[in-house]
């Protein structure tokens, strides 16, 4: 192949590429404190077994990582619930967080409920966090946690990016009442109150170890860690 074949190849090739693309984000100048929760678990993946009535049905999996100065926290969720050998339903959730200086400056989550698909977006404008989904539009002020649960400083919220629905959800958390069994023994237990209704575990570095929640037919659903960063006995 002459030069000038190889050349006038080369422009074709580039021109069909078009522009090479851009980095995901701009550089962040670091997580802030966002990154301290996430070392708190002392690794890069977690993964909870996730129990229907006691029966296992699915993983759930949150993994860390680093890029351009931004804390990138990815969670997903699957499960399949079979009747007579057959897959009866199948749910499955994936989210992706940015954390910058402290804030959660963008989401992108989608969810297929058995077919029924739904997503949204969010993104920080300023100073509020601008939400864009399938329920519509929302507006808030930064400094939302989302409901993804590793971030223990959910603890002291009073309201949060709910990631199944796009929706600002008003909520406190409250101690679990004395007695209470199916979680991770030795961790705190907090129940959810307000706008949602779930149960999450801490261990006493502020490591998420556990979750619970009732399905929309009554069955109770339960995470059960199976790689967390310090051993932990389910009860």
């Amino acid at each position: 192949m002459s030069t000038r074949i190889f050349l006038f190849t080369a422009l074709v090739l580039a021109c069909l590429a078009g522009p090479a693309q851009a980095t995901t984000e701009p550089r962040c100048a670091g997580p802030g404190a966002a990154d301290g929760y996430a070392r708190r678990n002392g690794a890069d993946v977690l993964e909870f077994d996730v129990l229907r009535n006691g029966k296992r049905v699915g993983l759930h999996r949150t993994r860390f990582a680093r890029e351009n100065g931004y804390l990138v926290v990815s969670s997903e969720m699957e499960v399949t619930i079979r009747f007579l050998m057959i897959a009866a339903y199948r749910y499955r959730y994936t989210a992706t967080e940015y954390w910058c200086e402290g804030q959660l400056v963008r989401l992108d989550a989608t969810v297929d409920d058995n077919g029924d698909r739904s997503r949204f977006k969010a993104r920080a404008k300023g100073a509020r966090i601008e939400i864009d989904g399938s329920t519509g539009r929302a507006s808030a002020p930064l400094g939302l946690i989302s409901t993804n649960h590793w971030h223990s400083g959910v603890l002291e919220a009073r309201a949060v990016l709910n990631t199944l629905t796009g929706r600002v959800n008003q909520v406190r958390l409250e101690r679990c009442p004395p007695a209470t069994a199916e979680g991770p023994a030795g961790t705190d237990c907090y129940d959810y109150t307000g706008d949602l209704d779930a149960r999450v575990w801490y261990d006493a570095a502020g490591r998420w170890v556990g979750l619970a929640f009732d399905g929309k037919d009554g069955s109770r659903f339960l995470y059960r860690c199976r790689r967390c960063a310090a051993p932990v006995n389910a009860s």
